[in-house]
């Protein structure tokens, strides 16, 4: 079967002009023509308005079904980013290579027919990816700039509107910056509001009020679609602080998965902003208090409980913003995460099951937050100084890759360059002609105007470049990483959330499990988990550059770090009695008198034999035989303590 050439181009938002795709196009025949590759056959495959951090396009699904079959020879973008902005950049051309397909990328000559591309893509797939973030930060940051201000940032519900301040600066084309807006009271809308408070409190259900609005036809806002009242809509306005004057936004943020897919995770308190706007209070304080009073009764009534089954699943806000060291990542045997609480001044972490249900779990020891948190930074930074010869290995490895780098960027550079002074003397050669008085042909002007808009794309791609010429990736050097993880005690004190996203890289979860000799009510935690060395190197590096290189390596012939698959550290000690008792029961299998064994331990014979006597009866309780061999034996000669003289401190617990 003969392989297929295919051109791609994709578009993010029905805002753009649907040309893009036709332009993205014909930057790609015109590159193919110039390099002597045949195109008129060449299949287009076009996105739409269609996101790139989504996987789910519908040109993007056939594009990979036709990798899968092994149809494409060649697949030719305008630039990477035009194929993906997700994560998954480099293993989509992985698959294609490894199909026996090749890969070019006209923006940023990128050819996997060359060596050392791969590390190009990646590169190209960060900034890509982490484009998404910087511009959703930047929105972020204008949005707070108008909640600062007392502006509208488009957060008000049903019952408001916004309006210019100044009708007169609106561009009618669209362009520029936006004028500014601020929100007031909407009365044909608010009197709808306060007649759902009004219907509430005097004692009308959630569900009668919604039918009764849709009876009533009152109007559902701009932001909802129908015409029809929802049970959910009348309880959201119900508990909207905003229609008594307390606006507060970002409780919530968006985040996305490798497939672009997005979902709402709540933000921590202290990051939300809070706004005092009295002008906008629609509904009365006293209307207010009694509403929330009943919302209150009905959740009580009405809302999930204790080991409820919930109805779908819901990521637990503290795996991505934490509010502890360890809160979210610490976890009981059982399987169960452990719940933080505080008794008096001291601050434990417990296993809820073990509350509710002793048969499912016995961990009944709380673990000391304080000391499990110095413990595991203890160990993980004495982990990771003692990794130096795998360090080692991965920097020279890094030095390979940044070479490999440094030969293919001038080469890169080069063609740019003298892509540009091809362009620019085209350009010169037609104004030329058209000063001499040719005939303004549309072609000559066509081809004009398309080699003017190549020039501005060519000369950044240029800057760019020589960015990377002139600012060389520098490697860190095994001082300054060890220099770093000494200093990362420190890091975990002095910045409890940002240590605490730096924890999850380097352990993930940690398990504690109760130590607890038989017979005895008390014992003490131990806790285990394994250190990730990648997720260390990555931690160590700030420049995005180094991070990628690090990403390529991980994934490569290069083994994790050397050290034990599981690290163990205990919270606590053995007693002076449970390091006694299996002293005895092993003298006593051997036969030795207990006057004997009194000499030996240094405790009473009487204590001695209380301890072993509950030591075994405990045994035999948990029917565990492993430990009881020529246990039954000696168990009928312990003798009675109640008879014996107890000369010993150590008094039986």
């Amino acid at each position: 079967m003969a392989r297929k050439k295919v051109i791609y181009s994709r578009y993010s938002s029905d805002l753009q002009s649907e040309k893009s795709c036709v332009d993205q196009e014909r930057e790609v025949r015109g590159w193919l023509t110039q390099k002597g590759i045949d195109h008129k056959n060449a299949i287009v495959i076009r996105d739409e308005a269609e996101s790139g951090t989504k996987s789910n396009r519908s040109g993007f699904e056939e594009l990979s079904e036709m990798v899968k079959t092994n149809e494409v020879g060649i697949l030719v973008v305008d630039d990477q980013s035009r194929l993906t902005r997700a994560d998954n950049g480099l293993s989509f051309i992985k698959d294609l290579v490894f199909h026996g397909g090749r890969f070019i990328s006209i923006g940023e000559g990128i050819d996997t027919a060359q060596p050392g591309w791969q590390m190009h893509v990646k590169i190209m797939d960060l900034h890509n990816s982490t484009s998404i973030d910087e511009l959703a930060r930047r929105v972020k940051r204008g949005q707070v700039g108008r909640l600062v201000a007392n502006l509208s940032a488009g957060d008000f519900p049903f019952g408001y509107e916004s309006y210019f301040l100044n009708p007169e600066s609106i561009n009618p084309s669209g362009r520029g910056p936006k004028p500014a807006k601020k929100v007031r009271i909407r009365e044909d809308h608010a009197h709808y509001v306060r007649l759902i408070f009004s219907l509430f409190v005097g004692g009308r259900s959630i569900t009668s009020i919604a039918r009764e609005l849709t009876a009533l036809g009152s109007p559902v806002g701009n932001r909802v679609a129908g015409s029809t009242w929802t049970h959910q809509r009348v309880r959201k306005i119900l508990g909207n602080a905003k229609y008594v004057g307390l606006w507060v936004w970002g409780r919530t943020k968006t985040i996305r998965n490798s497939e672009g897919k997005t979902k709402q995770v709540p933000l921590p308190e202290e990051e939300w902003i809070r706004s005092a706007r009295p002008e906008l209070r629609i509904v009365d304080q006293d209307v207010w208090d009694k509403a929330q009073a009943k919302l209150a009764k009905i959740h009580e009534v009405y809302g999930f409980k204790v080991g409820q089954k919930k109805r779908a699943p819901k990521i637990h806000h503290s795996n991505v913003y934490p509010t502890g060291m360890l809160n979210g990542i610490l976890y009981c045997e059982c399987g169960r995460r452990m719940v933080h609480r505080q008794r008096y001044e001291k601050k434990y972490f417990v296993c809820p099951r073990a509350r509710q249900d002793l048969k499912s779990c016995q961990m009944t020891a709380y673990v000391p937050r304080d000391q499990a948190i110095k413990a595991v930074v203890e160990a993980v930074v004495t982990m990771l100084q003692g990794q130096s010869e795998w360090r080692n290995k991965v920097l020279e490895s890094m030095t390979n890759y940044v070479n490999s780098l440094s030969k293919t960027v001038p080469r890169t550079l080069e063609g740019l360059q003298n892509r540009e002074r091809e362009v620019t003397k085209k350009i010169e050669n037609l104004i030329d002609f058209l000063a001499n008085g040719a005939r303004h042909s549309e072609s000559i002007q066509m081809r004009l105007a398309e080699l003017e808009a190549e020039l501005p794309g060519l000369r950044w791609k240029i800057a760019e470049q020589q960015s990377l010429v002139s600012k060389p990736v520098k490697l860190p050097t095994i001082g300054l990483l060890d220099e770093q993880h000494k200093n990362l005690a420190a890091f975990f004190v002095e910045d409890s959330q940002q240590a605490a996203i730096l924890l999850r890289k380097l352990v993930g979860k940690i398990y504690a499990t109760h130590v607890l000799q038989p017979g005895k009510k008390r014992g003490y935690t131990k806790i285990r988990f394994s250190l990730d060395g990648w997720g260390a190197m990555r931690s160590a590096v700030t420049d995005q550059r180094l991070q990628s290189i690090i990403d390529a390596l991980s994934s490569s012939e290069i083994s994790e770090p050397t050290h034990p698959d599981e690290i163990f550290v205990d919270l606590g000690r053995q007693t002076r009695v449970d390091s006694i008792t299996p002293r005895i029961v092993e003298l006593r299998r051997n036969r030795t008198p207990w006057k004997e064994i009194a000499a030996i331990t240094g405790v009473s014979f009487g204590n001695a034999a209380n301890y072993y006597k509950r030591y075994v009866s405990a045994l035999n309780d948990r029917k565990d035989t492993s430990n009881l061999s020529s246990l039954d034996a000696t168990f009928s000669q312990v003798p009675d303590s109640s008879g014996m003289r107890d000369d010993c401190p150590d008094s039986a617990e």
